[in-house]
């Protein structure tokens, strides 16, 4: 996803890893089924882009995995098995080179040619300068598009269903809260 400053990118990677969390968004994309999410972002209050992805996965999940007696390992080598691993790599134009290297030879090495669900933001020249590194065929682009009263509305409404009569949600508190944790896994 590429747009200038300012646009939304953050904010619509931070939403959608909500929605991810959420049950509803479990029950429509993985059947119902846990999934393993995890968002980067080069900025003062989240966790910055990884040199190696898959250890710095292990790193964030092994409480949550020893605490259910479980390995970290296990987890993830499941959760990107059957396709239930979601990486969210925001602000590709702040990440450090040497995080930036390693996550595209992640991508390249192990995801490009999988199912597995994958979102890169930045601005235009960060995203124009790695797409001759990796297969395009393999990635869709897309851009935010600038707010307006009728965005804004469906944003505060939420991602979540809705009748007619409840009138727009507020944001959940949970869509900003799980930046850089391994939320619902497997």
């Amino acid at each position: 996803i590429s747009e200038g400053p300012g646009v939304g990118k953050s904010v619509t990677t931070l939403r959608l890893l909500g929605f991810v969390c959420s049950e509803y968004g479990r029950e429509q994309l993985f059947a119902n089924r846990g999934c393993l999410a995890i968002r980067w972002e080069d900025g003062v209050y989240s966790r910055p882009w990884p040199a190696n992805v898959r250890e710095d996965v292990l790193q964030q999940i092994k409480d949550l995995c020893d605490v259910h007696g479980c390995k970290a390992e296990d987890v993830f080598d499941y959760a990107v098995r059957h396709d239930r691993f979601i990486a969210i790599f925001d602000s590709m134009d702040q990440a450090v080179d040497q995080a930036k290297e390693g996550v595209l030879e992640y991508l390249k090495t192990h995801l490009i040619d999988s199912s597995h669900r994958i979102i890169v933001t930045g601005r235009q020249a960060a995203i124009d300068s790695c797409r001759n590194r990796l297969p395009t065929e393999s990635w869709r682009f897309g851009k935010v598009l600038p707010w307006n009263p009728l965005r804004q509305f469906a944003y505060l409404r939420g991602p979540l269903p809705a009748t007619a009569t409840e009138g727009p949600k507020t944001p959940r508190p949970e869509a900003a809260t799980v930046t850089g944790t391994a939320a619902n896994a497997v």
